[in-house]
């Protein structure tokens, strides 16, 4: 995906944000929920203009921030041999915020639904594009799986992000699998998220060990 469709798109949903904010807010109480538990039950509130700037502005924020991230940091030659894979993550990282931040509206609309339902096959979803994107993934300091180990040897990193590719895609199978559960179906994200993550760092050192001894 290229530069400019990625700031096309991150721009379109920032504003369709804001402008769905200004046009809902009459119908929106002073307090809105802002925070659901794993049984879909409401656990946090904020103001009505705070929760209808925060999405608009993390998007945005995010995106500005890893654009002059990427111009700063070392690698930066790396990063510009995967940058429409970074572009396709960013891209899809707005999406998914947008998407809960219509949820969230749609919900202080006093419209009911089951948020595991909803939310579960997205979060599937950018797991399977992390994951597709880990294993094109060059080394650098920005994005991936950045340990002391794959930092410090290119053949270390490959390794380790073709694994953690890996790894991603197969919690985005479990995540997908977890909608049938339900509200129950949330540790099938979390655990094998987890022990996953663990995972790769520790295969990031046995794979380190393995290339020294080369």
């Amino acid at each position: 995906m290229s530069n400019r469709t990625t700031h096309i798109v991150v721009s379109a949903l920032t504003i369709v944000l804001l402008a769905a904010g200004l046009l809902l807010a009459p119908r929106l109480p002073a307090t809105v929920v802002s925070h659901w538990n794993f049984q879909g039950v409401p656990d946090g509130t904020m103001p009505r203009d705070a929760m209808l700037l925060t999405f608009p502005a993390l998007i945005a924020g995010l995106y500005l921030l890893i654009v002059v991230l990427i111009g700063v940091l070392p690698l930066r030659e790396n990063v510009a041999a995967f940058r429409p894979q970074l572009n396709l993550f960013l891209v899809a990282l707005s999406i998914f915020l947008a998407y809960v931040a219509a949820l969230s509206l749609v919900w202080n609309l006093h419209v009911r639904f089951s948020l595991s339902l909803l939310i579960l096959p997205a979060t599937a979803g950018l797991f399977y594009v992390i994951g597709d994107i880990l294993g094109r993934a060059k080394r650098n300091w920005l994005f991936g799986i950045r340990t002391p180990w794959t930092l410090s040897s290119d053949r270390v990193w490959d390794e380790t992000h073709h694994f953690g590719g890996w790894v991603f895609k197969a919690c985005a199978l479990l995540t997908l699998g977890a909608v049938f559960l339900g509200d129950a179906g949330w540790p099938l994200l979390l655990i094998p998220l987890l022990v996953g993550s663990l995972a790769t760092v520790a295969y990031s050192y046995f794979a380190w060990r393995r290339a020294a001894r080369a």
